[in-house]
């Protein structure tokens, strides 16, 4: 799947859950697809509408899609909306926008069972992560 992204393009979705992803690159997006797998095994995607337009050099793609799967045993049904642009063939924008609220009592039950990771927070970028470790402590000893 990731063969498909340009290495330098990013890729979001917005929560703070576990499951939404910025990405920016093949490992950001590898990362996410795997965790996505531990937390939501065997999904089953239902297009319920696509539409595609402009030429092969500049096109872009709307989608509803409707996800089903079992979540700590019981079964878990959501939608979203993604929206592609591609160049060529290869994704230089990709915004899916989900239904958040639906997904966060997913995670909720995912911790209940004993999937700590579901309560994690979105991942970061390679380049957030880095930037984080580089940052310096706001906090000064000694002081409040």
């Amino acid at each position: 799947m990731t063969r498909y992204w340009r290495s330098s393009d990013p890729t979001a979705n917005s929560s703070s859950s576990a499951a939404p992803r910025w990405a920016r690159g093949y490992p950001d997006l590898r990362r996410w697809f795997e965790r996505f797998q531990r937390l939501l095994p065997d999904p089953r995607f239902d297009v319920q509408r696509l539409i595609i337009g402009g030429p092969v050099w500049n096109q872009r793609i709307a989608a509803h899609v409707i996800i089903r799967s079992h979540v700590a045993g019981e079964p878990y049904k959501n939608q979203f909306a993604q929206f592609l642009t591609l160049r060529w063939g290869k994704v230089l924008e990709d915004l899916i926008l989900e239904d958040t609220a639906t997904w966060e009592a997913a995670s909720r039950r995912l911790v209940t069972a004993g999937h700590i990771e579901a309560a994690g927070p979105p991942l970061m970028t390679t380049e957030q992560a880095r930037g984080a470790r580089l940052a310096p402590a706001t906090h000064k000893p000694g002081r409040a």
